[in-house]
């Protein structure tokens, strides 16, 4: 498996493994964070696939003139992009692993603005989390290296597969993306 999920998840399991009385609250977010780019980098690889070099510059641009989209966005633009690949191939608990997932925002969203949670999260409650969000980000990476030859943390994003990926949504122009950019914020 993954020697580009076992290099990204080096720092985490390092802060894991100290003895700093921090160590949950900055391995969650860093896996967190580590969670919602690999989803960003899976939905702009699919969206690459319907275009080339000359692209790159614009596909970016556009992405980040969309503020508002977060990770329950790329989630949803993956599904849209891959004919549901990522829902289907994760199996029966993706549904549920989905929303603890965005459930955790809400304490990311906690932890960055000095607040307390009402939840009274411990250290060794925020590390099981650590280890959920390493375990969903390991079997996203399998799922989509094995189905579209890219899991979400190899450098670039903007490479062409060398699988045949089946059923992937086409955009027959920039502006298709865009449009679908701008819709896709908005669910």
């Amino acid at each position: 498996m993954g020697h580009n999920y076992e290099n990204e998840f080096e720092t985490v399991k390092l802060i894991l493994n100290s003895n700093s009385e921090v160590k949950g609250v900055d391995a969650f977010v860093l896996s967190l964070i580590k969670s919602e780019r690999q989803m960003r980098k899976i939905f702009t690889f699919l969206v690459y696939q319907n275009f080339n070099k000359k692209d790159v510059n614009e596909l970016r641009c556009l992405l980040a003139k969309n503020r508002k989209l977060y990770f329950n966005h790329f989630v949803l633009g993956v599904n849209i992009l891959s004919d549901n690949l990522l829902k289907n191939q994760y199996g029966d608990s993706f549904d549920n692993d989905y929303l603890k997932m965005e459930k955790m925002k809400i304490v990311r969203n906690k932890i960055f603005h000095g607040q307390i949670s009402d939840k009274g999260i411990t250290r060794s409650e925020l590390i099981d989390i650590v280890e959920f969000i390493m375990r969903w980000c390991r079997k996203i990476s399998e799922i989509m290296l094995e189905n579209i030859g890219y899991d979400g943390f190899a450098r670039n994003s903007y490479q062409k597969s060398k699988l045949n990926i089946k059923d992937l949504f086409k955009f027959n122009n920039i502006s298709e993306y865009d449009f679908f950019l701008r819709n896709l914020s908005k669910k």
